[in-house]
């Protein structure tokens, strides 16, 4: 193969940028990255090597915050401002979560326990490490998710609801067992729709303050229904206790005790 040698102007070289989709960051500092290879004086190699290596990068970044946008995550959680001091969770078990080996496995977890241990806080965070290896990832309350079903059942689209949900690689559901907002009897079907469809073939979070014994109160009543849902859910699980004192207990109790330092 034999190529001809061609010098474009600027304004041509981004236009090809474009139209390959070669993305923002490439386009816009084509230029320069052009002005740095030739003063390094990097060989052809090294110049393809390098400008296929920047382009990765930055597709990588693009994709990174294009999932991050969709996951709707709460917060900034992450395993590094967790205080694991605090608590009496497993530091190595969650490093080692973290990996999101389990979300290749289409395994699920719960964490489980009194508010203001983290359980939200943890679950986002592996939320944020499967999008940093580019999982698909969604965060809904349970309460908002149910919401999200009635309606489209309502509406007679509950199949496609499902159909997107599914396209999640990990799904974050917060707080179940909370008191549903309106009336929604047939709670328990609805999420078993779900966790049915996403069962044995994507990954699914959930939090819950609840012990599972009390789910069917806080999903319409239906025993057998909640039942089947945490049959399949625990099937493939991988179950964190949290326990320790509320982090929001224990942050009221030193803003009093500063208070009253301050005040002496």
């Amino acid at each position: 193969m034999t190529f001809n040698k061609v010098s474009l102007p600027s304004v041509q070289l981004k236009s090809m940028c474009k139209s390959l989709r070669i993305g923002r960051y490439i386009t816009e500092n084509i230029d320069n990255l052009i002005e740095e290879l030739c003063a390094s004086q990097a060989s052809p190699r090294e110049s393809i090597s390098t400008l296929l290596s920047e382009i990765c990068q930055a597709r990588d970044l693009n994709k990174q915050q294009m999932l991050l946008s969709m996951a709707c995550l709460p917060n900034n959680a992450s395993l590094d401002n967790f205080d694991f001091g605090a608590s009496q969770v497993n530091e190595v078990m969650l490093r080692e979560l973290a990996e999101c080996r389990w979300v290749d496995e289409h395994r699920n977890i719960i964490f489980y326990g009194d508010p203001g241990l983290g359980k939200t806080h943890l679950a986002c965070a592996l939320g944020r490490q499967a999008i940093l290896r580019g999982y698909s990832t969604f965060f809904i309350s349970a309460n908002k998710l149910l919401a999200l079903l009635d309606k489209a059942r309502n509406e007679h689209c509950l199949q496609d609801k499902l159909t997107k949900l599914c396209r999640n690689k990990l799904l974050i559901i917060d707080e179940v067992g909370y008191p549903i907002t309106g009336d929604l009897s047939d709670a328990a079907a609805l999420l078993y729709t779900l966790i049915d469809a996403r069962y044995e073939r994507l990954s699914t979070v959930i939090t819950t303050n609840r012990s599972f014994d009390e789910w069917p109160k806080y999903l319409g009543g239906d025993v057998k229904c909640t039942k089947a849902i945490i049959d399949r859910f625990l099937h493939h699980s991988i179950r964190i206790p949290m326990t320790g004192e509320s982090y929001r207990l224990r942050d009221f109790k030193n803003s009093v005790m500063a208070s009253k330092r301050k005040n002496q």
